[in-house]
């Protein structure tokens, strides 16, 4: 008789349990997290992100967890076109990508930064190593229109006197005070007055 009864209860799964069953064995909504983060090592949104529906949909096999061994995580910088807001437009239409993120989020809100970039990287990480690399080549180059836009034009002779006097700073005067005292005295380095 008892061993019926362990072949039924291993014949049991989530699915055919009752809210109540449920509510009994975790109490509330930290410790569900807690059995899924620690115990099943699953890697979830932060926990302001997280709302009962999500959860529901994640039991119901509607929408999915990475486990942490999958996740790939990624350092993305903090500029403009790699923002949440700017990216998650793009992608909230993705199913490949939003079976791990939640269906709403708050007015004006997206995912949280973190998350959504490590899943992102995760699932399509060709995209996002394209996007940054993109960014970075903008930012870095010496050729780019941000260094073109920022730069000025100087003649020759102007550039030949800015050169032939050295660079003194009026932060740190004990540097000022130490060239001054080992350049001859009619450098001018020694005449400035800075």
């Amino acid at each position: 008789m008892e061993a019926q009864q362990v072949t039924e209860s291993k014949k049991r799964t989530l699915g055919f349990m009752q809210a109540g069953e449920v509510a009994y064995k975790l109490k509330s909504k930290a410790d569900f997290l807690t059995y899924l983060d620690q115990h099943l090592q699953f890697y979830l949104p932060p926990a302001t992100a997280i709302n009962k529906d999500f959860l529901k949909q994640v039991l119901a096999d509607q929408k999915q967890l990475l486990r942490k061994d999958q996740v790939v995580p990624i350092e993305v910088p903090h500029y403009e076109e790699l923002a949440v807001k700017n990216l998650w437009p793009q992608f909230a239409t993705d199913k490949e990508l939003m079976q791990y993120l939640p269906d709403a989020y708050p007015q004006n809100k997206g995912p949280p930064r973190e998350y959504f970039m490590n899943v992102l990287n995760t699932v399509h990480p060709e995209y996002l190593a394209q996007v940054m690399g993109h960014a970075n080549q903008q930012r870095m180059s010496v050729a780019g229109p941000t260094a073109q836009a920022e730069s000025i034009q100087i003649s020759q002779f102007w550039e030949e006197q800015l050169k032939a006097m050295p660079y003194l700073s009026r932060k740190y005067p004990l540097t000022h005070d130490l060239l001054t005292y080992l350049l001859p005295q009619g450098s001018p380095a020694r005449r400035c007055t800075c």
